[in-house]
């Protein structure tokens, strides 16, 4: 559920489906040990891939769905945006120096099944150039998470990883300054302790506002896994 730090989010349907609506995280099913993108679903009845954008002040992005989960995603409103707690305020929201030297966290909660005997669930965060669009190919890695071992065999659970980031307008790099994660199942829990994540800075073409973020999970075994996306957001730190 969105809180009042959340910029934009992304969220599954109360009901979990491999079709959900538009702009909404879909479920995805029979996944083996090939990296997977987040998907959701369109106006046209098919998903595309999940992605947020990073707002701007030149940027127009007209309605957006409600981000809290307990508002109905199909009813559209003048959100274009704002946090959370920041409607009625004036527009834009943001401009040029919202992100500069501002951290900024990255999220991603999903539930997930697997039939391994032993396996590990790895989430990745990108930003990809808003002009390529919501592919892995050629996206720059913000950070990762691997969560796994005995307590994810054969079994269901949910995970949750974040990654915290910078934006330096000057030199236009950004970091992935730090990243956590953790599965839970009956069994316990794998943690993935916070730390560093890159050693070296992602140079990208300025404005920020011209990326956009993406997430990934991947697991190391079987061939029926199943994930279901609950969250996918950023916000202030």
């Amino acid at each position: 559920m969105a809180n009042s730090d959340t910029i934009l989010a992304l969220n599954g349907p109360v009901t979990a489906t491999t079709t959900p609506p538009r702009n909404q995280l879909a479920q995805q099913t029979g996944l083996a040990t090939a990296e997977t993108i987040l998907t959701m679903g369109s106006d046209a009845g098919t998903n595309v891939g999940a992605f947020l954008p990073v707002v701007g002040q030149t940027g127009i992005y007209g309605t957006s769905n409600p981000m809290s989960i307990n508002i109905n995603p199909g009813i559209l409103f003048d959100q274009l945006g704002a946090k959370a707690g920041e409607r009625g305020a004036g527009r834009p929201w943001y401009n040029t120096g919202t992100f500069d030297t501002r951290g900024f966290r990255v999220r991603l909660q999903s539930r997930f099944v697997t039939g391994a005997a032993s396996n590990t669930v790895t989430v990745k965060f990108y930003l990809q150039a808003a002009a390529t669009g919501a592919v892995l190919a050629g996206a720059k890695l913000l950070g990762s998470a691997a969560m796994g071992g005995a307590a994810m065999a054969a079994s269901s659970g949910n995970v949750i990883s974040e990654v915290m980031c910078l934006w330096d307008s000057v030199s236009t790099y950004v970091q992935g300054a730090e990243s956590w994660g953790a599965a839970t199942t009956a069994a316990g829990t794998s943690y993935y302790s916070t730390r560093a994540v890159n050693a070296t800075s992602l140079a990208i073409t300025a404005p920020l506002s011209s990326w956009i973020i993406l997430a990934s999970i991947t697991f190391v075994a079987g061939a029926t896994n199943t994930i279901t996306p609950i969250e996918l957001a950023y916000e202030d730190i």
